[in-house]
Parts: structure tokens; C-alpha cells; sequence
């Protein structure tokens, strides 16, 4: 008797094992949590990669960053938010590389910088802003490397040219 059980047991464990590493096509929704038992991540999993929207959370439960994967790399819209739920960051990723515009934001709201990229690294011009929505800082990026930097005062007048 307890040798037939034995036996069952064996075959029954056999097979989940079994199951579990032959089809690697088993999706789940994926959960992780903060020590103190509140949500830190979820997302969705799909033959061992993250796919889909992902969502990071702070442990007072807002959202602190919202990510788009696909085959386990970032593609898509990216958020990222500060403890507040203001929005702090906003860009696109293409094949886990930053392509477009990232654009960045103050606690208050309000428009900090907007720097374009192309396969991941700072191209073409960027701006840095004060408070008011007025130009701080201009920049250029030249594919070879060189930075062309223009600094304004709060009265738009040019402080620092670099090129």
C-alpha cells in the first residue's frame, strides 16, 4: 500500500515537472511586493520574458514608473512619476533604446528639459527650461560627439556660448 502510494506520488510529481519544463509557452501575471506585504511590481510573463504594460509602484501604492516590454526590452511609451504622482519623465523606447524625444519634468509640473535621441544617445537640439516655460539652456548634439551649448538668464539674454 504505501509502496503503490509511493509510486503515485512519484509518477504524479514526474509529470508536473514534466509539464512545467516542456512548454515554455505558459503565460502568467507576475506580482512582487515590498517586505511590508504592499505591491512593488506586476506585469505579465510570457515564455520567460516580460511582455506587455508593466507597472512599478512606491510603497504608498502610487505608480512610479509605467513601461511598455516586448520580448523581455522596453518598446513603447515610458512613465515615470515622482512619490506625488506627478509626472516626471515621459519617452519612447524602440528595442530597449530611448528614440524620440525624453522629456522631463519638475515636482510642480512644470516643463524641466526636453533632450531628442536617436538609438539611445542625445542627437540634434535639446532644451532645459526655468520655471516660467522660458529657455534656459540650448544644446546641440552633432553626431560626431561635439556639444554646442547656449545658456540664457531669466531676462532671455545669452550668458554662456559654447561651441
Amino acid at each position: 500500500m504505501l509502496k503503490k502510494s509511493l509510486v503515485t506520488l512519484f509518477l504524479l510529481l514526474s509529470s508536473i515537472i514534466a509539464y512545467g519544463n516542456c512548454c515554455p509557452n505558459i503565460e502568467k501575471n507576475y506580482h512582487s511586493y515590498y517586505s511590508n506585504g504592499k505591491i512593488y511590481e506586476r506585469g505579465d510573463i510570457q515564455n520567460g520574458m516580460k511582455q506587455g504594460e508593466w507597472l512599478v509602484f512606491y510603497e504608498n501604492g502610487n505608480i512610479k514608473e509605467k513601461i511598455v516590454y516586448k520580448d523581455d526590452k522596453r518598446d513603447g511609451e515610458y512613465f515615470r512619476f515622482y512619490e506625488n504622482g506627478q509626472l516626471k519623465h515621459r519617452a519612447m523606447y524602440v528595442d530597449d533604446k530611448i528614440e524620440g524625444n525624453y522629456v522631463t519634468f519638475d515636482e510642480g509640473g512644470y516643463l524641466d528639459e526636453i533632450v531628442n535621441y536617436i538609438d539611445n544617445r542625445p542627437q540634434g537640439i535639446s532644451f532645459k527650461f526655468y520655471d516660467g516655460g522660458r529657455i534656459k539652456e540650448s544644446r546641440i548634439y552633432k553626431k560626431d560627439g561635439t556639444i554646442i551649448q547656449h545658456n540664457y538668464n531669466q531676462n532671455k539674454d545669452l550668458d554662456f556660448l559654447n561651441n
